[in-house]
C-alpha cells in the first residue's frame, strides 16, 4: 500500500514540476512493476499504471517501448486469463479499472513491432470486442 501511495505521490509530482524529475531513470522500475513478484499485487500495479500514463503524457510514449511487453503480457493475465483476487473482480469482469489505464496506455504507443506481443494485442483486443454481452443491469453494460 505504501509503495503504491508513492507511485501515485510521484505521479502527481510530475504533473505539478515536470522538469524537476529525470523521468528517464523511471523506465525500467517502472516496467518492472508489470512483472515479477510486483505483478501479484494489483493495487501496486494500478500505482504503476497511473505513473505510467503521467509520464507517456509528458514524454514521446515510445521512449518506453521496453515497457511494452511488459505491459501487454499483464494486460493478457489480467483480461484473458482472469488472473485476478476475487475482491477485484467486478461484474465478472478483474479489475475493469486497471485494464481500462493499461488499454489507455497501448492506445498512446506506435503498434508493436514484435509479432508475438502483436498478437497478445490482437487477441485481447478480439476477446473484448466479440465475447462482451449486453446486459440489463447498466452498472455491467458501462464495464
Amino acid at each position: 500500500m505504501i509503495r503504491k501511495k508513492a507511485l501515485i505521490c510521484l505521479a502527481r509530482m510530475l504533473k505539478k514540476d515536470p522538469e524537476r524529475f529525470d523521468v528517464k531513470k523511471m523506465f525500467v522500475p517502472l516496467g518492472e512493476i508489470f512483472e515479477g513478484r510486483h505483478a501479484g499485487a494489483l493495487s501496486l500495479v494500478n500505482g504503476g499504471a497511473s505513473l505510467l500514463l503521467t509520464i507517456m503524457n509528458q514524454v514521446n510514449p515510445d521512449q518506453l517501448i521496453d515497457v511494452q511487453p511488459k505491459v501487454v503480457r499483464f494486460l493478457h493475465r489480467l483480461a484473458i486469463n482472469k488472473e485476478c483476487p476475487s475482491n477485484y473482480i467486478y461484474y465478472h469482469n478483474p479489475n475493469p479499472w486497471l485494464q481500462m489505464k493499461l488499454y489507455k496506455a497501448l492506445q498512446l504507443w506506435s503498434p508493436p513491432e514484435d509479432k508475438s506481443v502483436l498478437s497478445i494485442v490482437s487477441e485481447i483486443v478480439t476477446k473484448v470486442l466479440k465475447k462482451t454481452d449486453a446486459s440489463e443491469v447498466l452498472n455491467k453494460n458501462n464495464i
